[in-house]
């Protein structure tokens, strides 16, 4: 059974599908790592940036909406996405630590899309997992972020593992 599935409206006539009024679509992985392929061949600098900033503010704007209105703790939104990740296909994500304080955050994730879909590689290639964790570590930490994916199975490694640590001197 899928909770997040099962939780969403689908307005047959519109062609739409929503989640608490935002709206959703679904696409296979295929796609992005097509736009992520072509992107690296016309920008293999600039890839990892680009897609990962762009998944930064979407990690942003979903902390802020758990924050804001369901008055989550950081841990329950952490846990949140987690869940709403893994029930949408995004592969299964463990949150290993995090730590407020020192502004550390780090996030297993094990059958990432991305990685099987893009094949071998020998760079990390989950560039908008990074970025929704660094945008989730941007809103608890209230504060600028550095992010890296230090594992990647596309890299032969056992799972992804993504690192995000607060800049203390950038909060607000």
């Amino acid at each position: 059974m899928n909770q997040l599935l099962e939780s969403m409206t689908f307005e047959g006539e519109a062609g739409t599908l929503s989640l608490q009024g935002l709206r959703y679509l679904l696409l296979r992985p295929g796609l992005i790592l097509e736009i992520q392929k072509s992107l690296e061949e016309a920008l293999p600098d600039e890839v990892e940036r680009i897609l990962a900033d762009a998944a930064q503010n979407e990690g942003v704007a979903l902390a802020v909406r758990l924050k804001e209105v369901f008055s989550y703790s950081e841990d329950q939104i952490l846990s949140s996405l987690a869940f709403m990740l893994g029930e949408s296909g995004w592969g299964a994500i463990q949150v290993q630590m995090i730590n407020t304080d020192m502004m550390e955050l780090v996030v297993k994730v094990q059958e990432s899309p991305f990685a099987e879909e893009y094949g071998p590689s020998v760079k990390p290639v989950c560039h908008l997992l990074l970025g929704l964790f660094r945008g989730m570590g941007m809103a608890i930490f209230d504060c600028e972020v550095d992010g890296q994916e230090v594992q990647c199975t596309a890299k032969g490694d056992a799972a992804c593992l993504i690192v995000v640590s607060g800049k203390p001197d950038s909060r607000s």
